[in-house]
């Protein structure tokens, strides 16, 4: 087969590469004919590969962007801007992890107000928002 042809052919698969193995066997093709092309032939295998890494690209960010804030357990899905960790509450509102631990404990946190994420080592999640124990709220 003539290296024209090949290279049309070689240029239809890039752009129908998905799967780790396509990928696989497109470079393979390309490894074996490189040493036959022009750079002009060159070029068009580069430009071809970059215009299908750049869709994938665009694929996979938007799969990010649709799933960036969301946290599903147990089929629930819950909005990472409002829960955090608890060392995260931690940080961002000057609270001991003890204290915190103990408001959960005493339900000045309510329950609510706590998720337990099991497939994530049972980290505690608690909503994003100020509490006070009633010491705090008298005084």
């Amino acid at each position: 087969m003539e290296t024209s042809t090949q290279l049309n052919n070689l240029l239809q698969r890039i752009a129908q590469q998905h799967t780790p193995d396509e990928i696989n066997a497109v470079q393979t093709e390309i490894d074996q004919l490189w040493p036959a092309l022009s750079e002009e032939q060159r070029g068009q295998i580069r430009k071809a590969v970059q215009a299908n890494t750049d869709q994938a690209l665009g694929q996979v960010r938007e799969i990010i962007d649709d799933t960036r804030n969301y946290l599903v357990s147990q089929g629930k899905a819950f909005d990472l801007g409002e829960w955090i960790t608890i060392a995260s509450y931690e940080r961002k509102y000057g609270v001991k992890k003890n204290t915190i631990m103990n408001w959960i404990e005493r339900g000045i946190i309510p329950a609510e107000c706590v998720i337990v994420i099991e497939e994530l080592n049972n980290i505690k999640l608690i909503k994003n928002q100020p509490y006070r124990s009633s010491a705090e709220a008298g005084a």
